[in-house]
């Protein structure tokens, strides 16, 4: 078995029931002459090779009692020796009545009859017959069971290895398996799935912590949390007193108050050390002004950031350390909990780098990632939370929560509309006319376009392009991109006294401006719905009403009508997930490129939920 399985690239009888037959040959003999393929005994009469290209045979067929033609294009040498007069075969063969009587192409001579045989990869130096016996011998319905997969699952893969006449039917009349059959596929697919991620889940002993408890945080705030957000404390409250490391994301849509439970979580510690990484300097800033506002003044809050100096002291003396990826090169010891924000902005390799030097001794600089993995399961490994305000399906969160704890943030503090509609250049007047009327209200306006610099091949004008048209209509314009090395000095300077912002996607990440009313996205058809939703979320943070104006110049698109229906992440998460499918969101390197030949992200949560349950049921065992 193991030799067979080897060769085949299989690990155990999941993954070969995976292979599943590239289709059937039927060797039941027919019933009648309209069968296709035609399964008959015959009894040669002649066997005529007319030129080197065709043969014509002349056979009986018994069973129902009338000659047939037989013809063989490109005939060989081997088949004057098979089709002698009186020799009694089983052939099979497409039937054709073109010429007003039956004639049989391309017949072929069966060794046996009577059975649907699955065509399935060949083995060099293995017959057919033995790689089919392993198939049907490995993939019963009592071995799978042993397997933990559900008897009515078990029974329609044994279905797919050791067909039936009606299966057989059903599996022609489709052009694919049954439904029972592919639900079956399906769950074995994601039960395969799920299952290597819970065997390769580590566990990591995690420091002794004295909490405080959150409740003191939330009833010293000046609002109401929502009950999302208190289920989230709630939850890293329990996890902290746990006796391993807990890694939960905390996923929330824009706008849902992520940043109030970062600092509940970091007085949950205190006075011991916590930490929190943020992706931009400007975001880091943010928070760091927004925790000094909210935690006690006894607190010793520190911001790092890039290209600035700080003493190593004043770090080491900190309660909470907030900065950017800068943190990766401080020396920072005693962390007890690791907090990283707008996570699916680092790499996974900047965050296991710096959560491994919170474990060995060695220099952050000197640590390979994947070094030393026994040193550091005998060591207590800090506590982590990773925010992310990028929403996703519920498929993905279900299959996410099987590598991680997940809270989800769905409730805002107050109800927020932004107005969404997708425009044209016919529309540009009415444009301008918005773009005053809210600027003479003491509003601001972000325009965003795709490009810092024009190009031949785009449709779309860019930054370089429109500078001069916009600040000869309107005053305070500002204009930064991602190259800009003055960005973040820009963007603090336009919150204060701009009117109109014009830039690239920089805006994306997380940063306040509360006066920006209006976003106006230039080619919005080549941005993804993620990033388009996350700008849309720039706007009306301060609860008024806010207008998200998506440019094209396509004249239809049902993508960007759809998207500007929902105001939801979540369901923007789920519409961007049935028009991408499976494959491209779940290739990348935690998936290491799985793609899924059955189940489907978008529509099988039933089967998915079904798998999850058949794992933990196995855990209670």
């Amino acid at each position: 078995m193991a030799t067979i399985l080897e060769k085949l690239r299989c690990k155990n009888i999941i993954d070969l029931a995976l292979i599943t037959p590239k289709g059937y040959e039927n060797q039941i003999l027919s019933q009648n002459l309209q069968e296709s393929p035609l399964v008959v005994e015959v009894k040669i009469i002649n066997y005529k090779l007319i030129n080197r290209k065709v043969a014509h045979i002349l056979a009986y067929m018994p069973m129902f009692q009338q000659d047939v033609e037989m013809v063989i294009f490109n005939p060989k040498h081997y088949h004057s020796s098979q089709f002698y007069h009186n020799n009694n075969l089983i052939i099979s063969g497409k039937p054709d009545y073109t010429d007003g009587y039956l004639k049989i192409i391309q017949p072929r001579v069966l060794k046996d009859s009577g059975e649907i045989v699955p065509i399935l990869p060949t083995i060099a130096g293995v017959s057919r017959k033995k790689i089919l016996s392993f198939f049907q011998e490995s993939l019963t319905t009592e071995a799978l069971v042993k397997q933990s997969i559900p008897l009515h699952h078990a029974q329609e893969i044994e279905k797919i290895y050791k067909p039936t006449p009606i299966f057989l039917n059903v599996y022609k009349k489709l052009n694919t398996f049954s439904p029972k059959s592919l639900k079956a596929l399906k769950f074995l697919e994601i039960y395969r799935f799920l299952l290597a991620i819970k065997i390769n889940k580590k566990e990591y002993k995690s420091p002794k912590i004295k909490l405080n408890n959150p409740q003191k945080f939330i009833l010293n705030l000046p609002f109401s949390l929502t009950q999302d957000q208190h289920q989230t404390i709630i939850d890293i409250y329990t996890d902290l007193q746990g006796n391993n490391a807990t890694k939960r994301v905390i996923m929330g849509d824009v706008g849902c108050g992520k940043s109030l439970v970062i600092f509940a979580s970091a007085f949950m510690v205190f006075p011991q050390r916590s930490l929190l990484m943020a992706p931009t300097s400007l975001l880091a800033i943010q928070l760091y002004e927004e925790a000094i506002k909210f935690l006690p003044k006894n607190m010793k809050i520190v911001l790092v950031k890039g290209g600035e100096s700080i003493q190593d002291t004043e770090i080491q003396n900190a309660h909470f350390i907030i900065g950017t990826h800068a943190l990766l090169w401080h020396n920072i010891r005693n962390v007890v909990l690791i907090m990283i924000d707008e996570q699916h902005r680092f790499g996974v390799g900047h965050r296991n780098f710096f959560i491994s030097s919170q474990i060995l001794d060695e220099e952050p600089s000197t640590i390979s990632l994947f070094e030393e993995i026994e040193k550091i399961q005998k060591k207590s490994r800090p506590h982590t939370l990773q925010f992310s305000a990028t929403p996703i399906p519920r498929t993905l969160a279900m299959i996410e929560s099987s590598f991680v704890d997940l809270s989800l943030i769905k409730q805002r503090p107050f109800e927020r509309i932004v107005h969404t509609k997708v425009i044209s250049r016919k529309d540009f007047p009415d444009l301008l006319s918005h773009i005053q009327q809210e600027i003479s209200q003491n509003r601001q306006v972000a325009i965003i376009y795709p490009l810092v610099n024009s190009s031949e091949t785009s449709l779309y004008r860019s930054l370089s392009d429109v500078e001069s048209f916009w600040k000869k209509h309107f005053e305070s314009v500002y204009i930064t991109h991602g190259k800009d090395k003055d960005k973040e000095n820009k963007l603090l300077e336009f919150r204060e006294k701009g009117h109109i912002l014009l830039s690239t996607t920089i805006i994306e990440v997380g940063i306040s401006l509360p006066r920006l009313s209006t976003i106006v996205i230039s080619g919005a058809e080549r941005f993804g719905l993620a990033t388009l939703h996350q700008l849309r979320g720039r706007v009306s943070r301060n609860g008024l009403a806010g207008y998200c104006f998506l440019f094209t110049h396509k004249e239809k698109s049902e993508r960007l009508e759809s998207f500007a229906a929902c105001q939801d992440g979540f369901e923007v998460a789920e519409l961007d997930l049935r028009l991408r499918k499976s494959g491209d969101i779940l290739g990348g390197e935690r998936q290491s490129g799985e793609e899924f030949r059955f189940f489907s992200l978008s529509d099988d949560i039933e089967i998915l939920q079904e798998a999850k349950e058949t794992i933990e049921n196995i855990q209670k065992l």
